[in-house]
């Protein structure tokens, strides 16, 4: 009934009050029906901002949201498929935010990894693609390192006749010593019989000859000439005599102490000039292909946090340390104020421009002159190295150098867009000129990675749009949808153990490998160091997890791999390389985050060394999986039982995560 059609109503009531009765209920009904039309309009999130990378059409009030074809839309959770509702929202199982999957389907059912889906469910799904491109980048690799004395830089000072240390004017290491001072003064019979010599020669009657014979004497003692004339002026024959510094330095050596005797050729003392040092570098046998001599390499000293220093590689050691894979590269560093001393360790930062196939180059250099002992020193003409006198060499025959204008630039795609198993990569390219959003699998061949992107050999061309957000959920779309998944192509070797469901983006693809039980039973003792070093992490425990990543490391170290295959030996070398990376970059954490980050690669290949080289002698383990590590990315990691304990977060989520699969 219409209040307002009552005739004593509309007498006795005025127009506004009958507005404040019922016309606030009016806005307040209108503002609740705006609420609910806002809250379904496309583009929309819960937090009310919008999508960026589709606009798709608006849906009613009244219907559940559509695909492109009028088919309702389902959203399931990429981790766990089996949670499928008609709203959107986050997986009760791992929070994670649900996407659009059912009622997108294409009209044929072809079994290629090919994907078609409306632009709401691509913009839903937060799919964003980057065109592959041409440019210039900088492969990174850092080091570790340790200053040591330039050894072409080393002075002794010996003695050339037996004789007595008659007084020491250094004596202790590290004591500062300059060009000319006196070191030692030192009592011979030699030269005291050279100097009654030198004395009788000098008379006027005395033949020219014997006087510059006793000379030459004198001389070969090493007595410098102003000795020599001050007997000579004096006309009194000398007992001892002094032995002076020829180089600016530090003693580092000491041979003998005043009072003692020494013989012929023995050294009294040791001088290193500090003015350079060298730093020695470990590398690993996959970086030596950006490596050539002559490189600038920036250094950070953790006794001078904020100041950067410079080396040039110098040397690459021509041999391959089979116990530590690395190889050994030399840098040159210039130290002209002595702040850096030997014994200090260095970060090193290596940042090298890649050719289109992928090796090292240096631009700057090209048409120089290098000294081949001094890299450091160039020239823009040939001539002599101002430190070594060395003929300095064109820069093209010591290393790998072009004119940037001689080389093609590699194509290059974004970190985020391959998908790699371990023995494949791939992407999602998006096809062009299309009705609806559609992305093809490719298998791709990669090159190094260099910063935030990766080369890539083979596979795709320049100017097509890869996948670079929305991979994993678009590969699990095809996965319930029955396609091929990219990850779980045909002939790749799962895991044992693994539960199919819907995880083929995060399984490993490994094959057994026959291997002796007692090398088997080294590897269980691996798995054992690595699960010490996750419940250290899980426990928050900083001490305790970096002594475990250096037990672990130690323990790799000692693994004798004498009794395996060729084919396996080779197998395993490649992967213990790979287990070296992360546990070499343990060695000097700043902080727990730092040991998180690099236990990621650690999981991966521990427990393809648990699969592959076990040997059914490691036991049950089991591969968890956090949804919500480094911004939500995921992580998986390795634990002895089924009590989740997550060493990503420690204590503020020790408990999120699930348990993905099962080694055994």
């Amino acid at each position: 009934m219409n209040l307002n059609s009552i005739p004593e109503l509309q007498e006795s009531q005025p127009r506004a009050h009958s507005f404040s009765r019922y016309g606030q209920t009016a806005i307040l009904v209108a503002g609740v029906c705006l609420a609910a039309l806002l809250s379904i309009l496309p583009g929309c999130n819960h937090s009310g901002e919008p999508h960026a990378t589709y606009n798709p059409e608006p849906t009613t009030n009244n219907q559940q949201p559509t695909s492109d074809n009028q088919q309702p839309i389902i959203y399931s959770c990429p981790m766990h498929p089996q949670i499928r509702q008609p709203n959107p929202g986050r997986c009760p199982i791992c929070g994670m935010e649900l996407t659009p999957v059912a009622g997108d389907r294409d009209a044929d059912d072809s079994s290629a990894p090919v994907l078609r889906v409306s632009r709401r469910a691509a913009a839903l799904m937060e799919i964003q693609t980057t065109p592959a491109e041409r440019r210039s980048v900088e492969a990174e690799r850092r080091f570790l390192g340790r200053f040591v004395y330039d050894e072409t830089r080393l002075t002794d000072i010996a003695v050339r006749t037996d004789g007595q240390v008659e007084r020491l004017f250094v004596n202790y290491t590290g004591v500062p010593v300059r060009k000319g001072e006196h070191v030692a003064e030192i009592y011979s019979p030699e030269f005291f019989a050279a100097t009654k010599e030198l004395l009788v020669a000098a008379r006027a009657d005395a033949d020219p000859a014997l006087r510059e014979s006793a000379r030459l004497r004198l001389r070969l003692l090493d007595v410098p000439d102003e000795q020599i004339e001050d007997m000579l002026r004096v006309g009194e024959a000398k007992k001892t005599f002094t032995l002076f510094s020829p180089v600016n330095g530090v003693l580092t050596e000491l041979g003998g102490r005043q009072g003692g005797w020494l013989m012929k050729g023995q050294r009294l003392a040791q001088i290193a000039d500090l003015s350079s040092l060298w730093v020695l570098l470990d590398a690993y046998e996959s970086d030596i292909a950006l490596i050539h001599y002559g490189q600038q390499v920036k250094l950070e000293v953790p006794a001078f946090p904020g100041r950067e220093f410079t080396g040039f590689v110098a040397y690459v050691a021509p041999d391959l340390d089979e116990r530590t894979r690395t190889i050994k590269v030399r840098l040159n560093v210039p130290n002209p104020d002595g702040r850096l001393r030997p014994g200090m360790f260095a970060r090193a930062e290596l940042k090298v421009p890649l050719t289109a196939d992928g090796l090292a180059y240096g631009p700057e250099l090209a048409g120089k002159w290098i000294c081949p002992m001094h890299p450091e020193i160039t020239a823009a003409e040939p001539g002599a190295c101002s430190l070594c006198d060395m003929p300095l060499e064109a820069a093209e025959k010591l290393g790998h150098v072009s004119s940037e204008r001689e080389v093609k630039l590699p194509l290059v795609i974004p970190a985020s867009a391959p998908l790699i198993t371990g023995r494949r990569a791939v992407v999602y390219v998006q096809l062009p000129n299309t009705e609806r959003p559609t992305f093809e699998g490719r298998n791709i061949q990669l090159g190094p990675r260099a910063g935030d992107y990766y080369l890539v050999l083979e596979g795709i061309s320049e100017g097509e749009r890869v996948v670079t957000e929305g991979n994993f959920k678009i590969d699990s779309e095809l996965q319930i949808r029955g396609r091929p998944s990219m990850m779980a192509a045909d002939g790749a070797w799962r895991v044992a153990g693994a539960r199919d469901e819907g995880r083929g983006a995060r399984e490993g693809f490994v094959a057994r490998t026959d291997v002796p039980s007692a090398f088997g039973e080294q590897v269980a003792q691996l798995a054992k160091a690595y699960l010490e070093l996750a419940t250290a992490l899980a426990g928050d425990d900083f001490e305790r997890s970096r002594t475990a990543a250096v037990a672990m490391n130690e323990l790799l170290h000692s693994f004798d791999s004498s009794a395996l295959a060729e084919e396996a030996s080779i197998a395993w070398k490649l992967l213990e390389t790979e287990l070296h990376k992360p546990l070499h970059a343990m060695r000097e954490p700043t902080d727990i985050a730092a040991l998180r980050e690099q236990l990621v690669p650690l999981t991966q290949h521990t427990e393809h060394a648990v699969v592959a080289f076990g040997a059914g002698q490691v036991g049950k383990l089991y591969v968890a999986h956090c949804p919500m590590a480094f911004g939500n990315k995921g992580a998986n990691w390795l634990q002895a039982d089924e009590n989740i304990a997550n060493p990503y977060y420690g204590a503020r989520m020790f408990r999120c995560g699930e348990i993905e699969r099962t080694l055994e």
